[in-house]
């Protein structure tokens, strides 16, 4: 409640007007399609391989099926695809899912290590208030180092390469007339 108090009155309404209708058929099926999928991964361990679970994994997909085409056609689509699949878009879209993954894949594994029973071999058998705070350490650093990450992509610039970077990339070009960093993918 205290954030819709806050959003009526620190937060401009936008000048600029969107004719667009809401899709409603597109956020359904993505809300369908991502749900069953998400579900099915959830409860795999406890469901098993079925021919429940796949149908219910089979009909998500579906929904994505579905979802695709219907969001190229649609005015006004939930996720414009045709501007995610520009190079550019696609590239930042790519390293922050894996980015993503690879931050929950370490808190899981963290916590299940931390949670393990020690008679396990792997297993520290700490209380789940204490395993939780072993997350504590990266949230910090990632909250921390934030605001240093973003001056120093400022400074140096997004398009940067580091010496472990792949060769085969191309280095962005600076544009004269603005500074700015270019993609050469545009």
């Amino acid at each position: 409640m205290a954030l819709v108090v806050l959003l009526v009155l620190f937060v401009d309404e936008a000048a600029v007007r969107d004719p667009g209708r809401f899709d409603v058929v597109g956020t359904i099926l993505l809300t369908v399609g991502l749900s069953l999928i998400l579900l099915v991964i959830s409860r795999m361990a406890t469901w098993g391989l079925t021919l429940a679970t796949v149908g219910v994994a089979l009909s998500g997909g579906l929904a994505l099926v579905l979802w695709w085409p219907w969001e190229r056609r649609h005015p006004s689509p939930v996720i414009d695809v045709t501007v995610s699949m520009r190079s550019p878009v696609a590239q930042i879209n790519i390293a922050s899912f894996f980015a993503t993954f690879g931050m929950y894949a370490n808190h899981l594994i963290t916590m299940q290590e931390a949670l393990a029973d020690p008679e396990t071999a792997y297993g520290l058998g700490l209380s789940l208030s204490t395993a939780g705070l072993m997350l504590v350490p990266s949230s910090l650093a990632g909250l921390l180092l934030s605001a240093p990450a973003a001056r120093l992509i400022s400074r140096i610039g997004p398009g940067a390469r580091s010496s472990s970077a792949p060769r085969s990339w191309p280095a962005p070009s600076r544009s004269a007339s603005s500074g700015m960093a270019t993609s050469p993918w545009s």
